[in-house]
């Protein structure tokens, strides 16, 4: 990540809460008095995608989270405490994304968070896209993601069309139960008065 890049970050983690309530929804995802959680603003990435930064604030100074590395320096009680409120906060922000997945296309995908060395993803960057559903392959994001907008459309229609055969099941028994009931009712003999 470039210096520029850095900065640009460090200056949300530096915000107060009422700067940081002034960010548009499309920048900021969430934030807690820890932490803050922003959108990736890089066009490739897609709405799931966000970076999650410590606050910096009188507890947290600045030079003291530079980078995981600068935690060492720390007493080892207090860094641990900078890392598991991450932890914890990183937890959270990952249920409200597998939340909005289910609102948004009424399914949910395997979230991961995870360490990768640039020995393992470097040469993963020079091989092609993959679609998950059919394997069909793309050689730029921004084919992929409109292949998959496809795919979650499509899976959307199954939802919605499953859910309406479901409902014009139930609807059918129900109306064949009261047709049952009232031919029982006029089989039954009469009662005079």
């Amino acid at each position: 990540m470039s210096t520029s890049q850095l900065t640009a970050l460090r200056r949300y983690a530096l915000k107060t809460d009422e700067e940081l309530s002034k960010l548009p929804p499309s920048v900021l995802f969430t934030k807690t008095d820890k932490t803050v959680t922003v959108y990736d603003l890089y066009p490739k990435s897609n709405s799931f995608h966000f970076l999650l930064l410590p606050r910096i604030t009188s507890l947290l100074p600045q030079n003291s989270v530079a980078n995981l590395k600068s935690l060492l320096g720390w007493d080892k009680e207090k860094a641990q405490r900078v890392i598991e409120t991450i932890a914890t906060d990183a937890k959270i922000v990952e249920n409200m994304i597998g939340d909005e997945m289910i609102n948004r296309f009424g399914f949910k995908w395997p979230i991961f968070v995870i360490k990768l060395p640039a020995s393992k993803y470097e040469p993963l960057l020079k091989e092609d896209l993959v679609c998950w559903k059919c394997d069909e392959l793309f050689s730029t994001i921004p084919k992929l993601k409109e292949h998959l907008k496809k795919e979650w459309e499509q899976e959307a229609s199954k939802a919605a069309k499953l859910k309406l055969k479901a409902k014009s099941t139930s609807a059918a028994a129900t109306c064949k139960r009261k047709a049952e009931s009232n031919e029982d009712t006029e089989r039954a003999p009469k009662r005079m008065a």
